[in-house]
């Protein structure tokens, strides 16, 4: 196949109600009730460090979809970077940017997902990230409410 993939980068904001170091812990965290492998069929998270692996099995309509990675850059407790390969990315190694900023004693989190296919599953990356991100905020808030320990 000869054909260049087109590429988008998708962007997310969401405020969530917990400290940098809180978000960023929670978000690394591969055992933990909130971070992007938590709740997945299978996962194998290496200790987080640059150059740790890391590979998922999330299921998507009833199927199983293999997401592989690597970290880049882990900066805490403001930056964290990592790689992203699935099938939805067809293959094309895309970049996961996470930027953690206090505002208000809050923490502002952005989210960058660069070089991913400007398709139909390239985009659905947008809601996957986007349901982390609202899930870690529900959990910090159950938490300060004392709803959870």
């Amino acid at each position: 196949m000869n054909s260049k993939i087109k590429t988008i980068e998708l962007n997310l904001s969401r405020t969530i109600d917990a400290t940098p170091s809180e978000v960023y812990d929670a978000w690394i965290d591969p055992s933990g009730p909130v971070s992007p492998w938590s709740g997945v069929s299978k996962a194998i998270v290496n200790t987080p460090k640059v150059d740790a692996l890391f590979y998922s099995m999330y299921n998507l309509e009833g199927q199983e979809i293999a997401h592989y990675g690597r970290f880049i850059a882990l900066e805490r407790p403001h930056r964290i970077q990592y790689t992203w390969v699935s099938e939805a990315t067809q293959g094309l190694e895309s970049m996961v940017t996470l930027s953690l900023k206090t505002e208000g004693g809050k923490t502002i989190v952005q989210v960058n997902h660069a070089n991913v296919p400007d398709d139909e599953a390239g985009r659905r990356h947008q809601h996957a990230f986007g349901y982390v991100a609202a899930r870690m905020s529900e959990y910090f808030s159950e938490l300060k409410k004392g709803k959870i320990k």
